[in-house]
């Protein structure tokens, strides 16, 4: 054997010796070929580059792409025997060299044996335009003849090695081979293991020798086969069952983690497989329900022989499985519980069915709070619906999603003509804007409570009060709103009324001041009048004794008595004077009744100003006849002074509830200067009214340098019946209706700004447009 295996080695080493020599020796004579191969191929190279470099740089150099030209340059180096590289045209010059001949003139590469040169005249057109110069260098040419140097060698020795490791397989499969496998069969039966074979077959004196021996080895295996085969059987079982038993606790546990009930029925429906959540809801310890009827223990009575029959359809394929379901499940202790279940079939390797899996969660609380909560929206339905105010939903588009009857009696409108609409378009014109303005969802809409106008399906308006409440998402994004709203129609009638009453009850308690300011003029009317009737008869006398000497000049009498007496008449009655007088009377008396006339014109629109409806109105015309109308409630405590701007635009506006807040803040500020009047800080107080406009805005001031408003009252100015006037003064209404006839009905706003003992300013804002 050791024998046989120097041998084996000397072949081997002899024929790796013999292929190294004819290597070398070929390596040798066909290096001078290949060198003189390479150098040729490099120069076509070379001369292929300026070709196609003739062919591509003369539209480049025409237009004096720089950028190209040095790109391509470049490119040209990416081949590893370019040493050198350069473009010429017309004074522009390109070139570069390789980093190792950097130092390199052009001469050298010219002139070197070591370098080619090879240079073409660029065209374009058939005219010269340029010179393309490259130098290629032959020094990489012993580096590429190294390299298939060692291709060549790296071949051989491949080949070489080839040769070896075939003859070396030849050896081991013929001689060796066998015999070691002889000796593993000997030592094997020696061992008692009979299934070793030496598997050699062939010819010869090793081959007849295997055969024998496996022969022998046959016979003894016989004796042994049915027992080694009982063993591995045994085997098989055991580890099968191990790995089964591993399977089924993994799976147990997967399972009984799962947060839902898991069941497996098998075809005749009783239980496979419960896992520990299944257990749980059900009242039973786990590894206690495998085996029992699921139907007949787990399913209500009234229902078990048709869940039964629809389960036993399933098995057997005459039903399309469904995989969802819901049904009532019995516990332990006797309870109904509903559960949700998720079902699949359990298929065989053929499509057999073999049982169901399902997964099932307990919704009976679920179920529960959905009730329950369908009866408190039902509850909250039958709420709103018989509410008196009306009761709207938005989306966040600003669209009505639901509108209670209410809404629809209030609108005279079918319910299905609200849905999708906006709220603008059943509001009326003149409050359409404003509720965009104030309620717009895709901005910041407002909540605080407001007054708006609606149209009604006959045309007619309807006053509403309308309580807006946001709707957010949990993250805090506005969804939509709900509205409530009030009908105030009747308690806007009631309200003007008492705007009405008031201005009444106002001028009431003005009629004496009236009266006192009509009678003024009307004395010194009277007085006048009674001294032109005087002056009358007076005057009239004297025309008597005029025409008596008229008469005796045309009749030719005595004519110097009767002037005498005229002159004497005349001297007596001072008619010089008299004529003055009686002409500054009747100037005078014209004069009070103009002022009579104004008064009366201004208690008339004061007091009947026309229609209840918005127009077109003159502000600083109101401003003057509320002046004149109170009059004698100010002039005794102060000066009124009118700063009112010339052009003031027409506001529209109810004429009579303007009115009605003028005169109250008149009032007031008069009433608040008495007591500094009173306690003699000034002999007269001052009202200052002024008037003014923007673009959008008309704006009125009433200003007065009285007692002020205390801060504790500040708060309270604008609340109904709150006064701090003594008892007769005032019912605490003026201010209160005051506002909210500015803001509600005109859309305007009605604010002041006090100092305590200096006095107060309120300034009334209206919009100029409607």
């Amino acid at each position: 054997m050791q024998k046989q295996s120097s041998l084996y080695t000397r072949i081997i080493v002899t024929l790796i010796v013999f292929s190294v020599v004819i290597m070398a020796a070929f390596t040798l004579g066909s290096l001078h070929y290949q060198r003189e191969a390479l150098r040729e191929e490099i120069r076509e190279t070379a001369h292929t580059v300026v070709r196609r470099a003739s062919s591509i740089l003369p539209s480049a150099l025409w237009e004096y792409n720089d950028i190209y030209i040095r790109d391509y340059i470049d490119s040209l180096f990416m081949l590893p025997y370019v040493a050198f590289v350069r473009v010429r045209s017309e004074g522009e010059i390109y070139e570069k060299r390789g980093l190792e001949f950097s130092l390199y003139g052009t001469d050298f590469f010219r002139n070197s044996s070591d370098f080619h040169w090879e240079e073409q005249p660029i065209r374009r057109n058939g005219v010269p335009i340029g010179m393309f110069e490259i130098a290629v260098s032959f020094e990489s040419l012993n580096e590429l003849l190294m390299n298939k140097v060692q291709q060549f060698v790296l071949s051989m020795t491949v080949l070489i090695f080839g040769l070896a490791v075939i003859t070396m397989f030849l050896f081991r499969r013929y001689i060796f081979k066998p015999i070691r496998a002889l000796e593993r069969v000997a030592d094997a039966v020696a061992r008692g293991d009979l299934s070793a074979r030496s598997g050699v077959k062939g010819i010869g004196e090793i081959g007849r020798l295997a055969v024998s021996m496996d022969k022998m080895v046959e016979g003894l295996v016989r004796v042994t086969t049915s027992r080694d085969k009982l063993n591995q059987e045994i085997d098989k079982r055991l580890q099968a069952e191990t790995e089964l038993k591993v399977e089924r606790d993994r799976i147990k546990l997967y399972l009984d983690t799962a947060g839902v009930a898991l069941l497996a029925l098998d075809r005749s429906g009783r239980i496979s497989l419960l896992n520990r959540k299944g257990c749980e809801l059900l009242g039973y310890e786990p590894g206690t329900v495998e085996g029992m009827d699921w139907f007949e223990n787990f399913i209500p009575r009234r229902s078990s022989e048709s869940v039964r029959a629809v389960f036993q359809s399933l098995m057997s394929g005459a039903l399309k499985p469904f995989d969802h379901h819901e049904n009532e499940v019995l516990t332990r202790d006797g309870h109904l519980r509903l559960f949700s279940w998720n079902n699949t079939l359990i298929k065989g390797g053929s499509g057999t069915i073999l049982g169901s899996l399902s997964s099932g969660q307990d919704i009976t609380e679920e179920r529960l709070r959905e009730q329950a909560l369908k009866q408190s929206e039902e509850r909250f339905r039958v709420l709103v619906e018989s509410m008196n105010e009306a009761v709207v939903s938005l989306n966040k588009k600003g669209q009505l999603e639901y509108t209670n009857q209410r809404f629809c009696e209030m609108l005279g409108i079918a319910r299905q003509r609200t849905f999708g609409k906006r709220i603008e378009d059943f509001l009326d014109p003149s409050n359409a804007k404003r509720f965009r303005i104030y309620f717009d969802m895709e901005s910041a809409p407002r909540s605080e409570p407001h007054e708006l106008i609606w149209t009604h399906h006959s045309g007619r308006q309807v006053h509403t009060y309308v309580s807006p409440a946001l709707i957010y998402s949990n993250d805090g994004e506005l969804e939509g709103a709900t509205i409530a709203i009030a009908d105030i129609s009747k308690l806007k009638e009631l309200e003007g009324q008492l705007v009405q009453a008031q201005m009444l009850e106002s001028l009431g308690s003005m009629a004496a001041g009236i009266a006192h300011e009509i009678n003024t003029p009307c004395q010194y009317v009277l007085n006048n009048t009674q001294f032109l009737r005087k002056a009358t008869s007076i005057v009239l006398a004297v025309l008597k004794m005029y025409e008596e000497l008229r008469l005796a000049v045309d009749n030719g009498g005595e004519t110097r008595a009767l002037v005498q007496e005229l002159e004497d008449e005349l001297a007596k009655q001072q008619i010089d004077y008299l004529q003055e007088d009686m002409t500054a009377a009747i100037t005078e008396s014209l004069e009070g009744i103009d002022r009579i006339a104004a008064i009366v014109r201004s208690v008339k629109q004061f007091a009947n100003p026309g229609a209840e409806e918005k127009a077109a109105t003159d502000l600083n015309e109101l401003v003057r006849n509320t002046v004149i109308v109170s009059t004698n409630e100010w002039k005794y405590m102060a000066d009124l002074i009118m700063e009112l701007e010339e052009g003031l635009p027409m506001v529209p506006c109810v004429v009579g509830q303007i009115n009605q807040v003028l005169l109250n803040l008149i009032v007031n500020a008069a009433q608040a200067i008495e007591p500094r009047v009173e306690a003699k800080d000034y002999l007269k107080g001052e009202i200052r009214i002024r008037t003014a406009h923007d673009e959008d805005w008309v704006y009125l001031e009433v200003s007065d340098n009285g007692s002020g408003i205390a801060p504790e009252d500040r708060d309270h100015v604008f609340r109904p019946f709150y006064t701090t006037k003594a008892p007769g003064k005032g019912t605490g209404q003026g201010l209160a209706i005051s506002q909210t006839v500015i803001r509600d009905t005109h859309n305007g706003d009605l604010t002041f700004e006090t100092v305590p003992g200096e006095g107060t300013t309120f300034k009334i804002v209206l919009p100029i447009s409607a």
